[in-house]
């Protein structure tokens, strides 16, 4: 779905706008406008490696996080890929669980992309802790082991 070039000079707005609400309480907004604009109107599952080659570094990184997981990086990631190329940033996400546990699937990419080890783990996990009877059991237990289950999860 492609997006208008209205739409587009509304979300570039929109980004400027939090951008510097942020920058004037001392805060930084982990995303760079090209990488944020360019996924706008894409499919959340299917990721189209076309959108995002011509990016390099934290716009390339983060336009990634977007597609993928539909959100930015946090700190010690942006600090885990600074030094990465595209091919390992892309085998990197690849490897996280949520990548598996969505199903994403990258298109039109020269490198092989395919989830790690721990991704094919906690995908095959996720789909055993979306049974009702789980959730049902899982909703009785104290809320500190809520909390650490749904942390494995992510």
């Amino acid at each position: 779905m492609a997006v208008s070039r209205d739409d587009r000079t509304v979300y570039e707005g929109l980004f400027e706008h939090v951008k510097n609400e942020l920058e004037k309480n001392n805060q930084i907004l982990n995303c760079d406008k090209e990488g944020f604009l360019s996924q706008l109107g894409t499919a959340p599952k299917k990721v189209s490696y076309e959108e995002m080659k011509d990016l390099e570094g934290e716009a390339f990184l983060s336009c990634a996080f977007m597609a993928f997981f539909q959100r930015l990086p946090n700190d010690a990631e942006i600090e885990t890929c600074k030094d990465l190329g595209k091919e390992e940033i892309l085998k990197y996400l690849s490897n996280k669980a949520s990548f598996s546990i969505r199903g994403i699937e990258l298109t039109d990419c020269p490198y092989d992309v395919k989830p790690g080890l721990k991704g094919k783990i906690f995908g095959k996990a996720a789909t055993v802790a979306s049974s009702p009877a789980l959730r049902k059991t899982a909703k009785k237990m104290p809320a500190g082991i809520q909390n650490k289950i749904r942390g494995t999860f992510r």
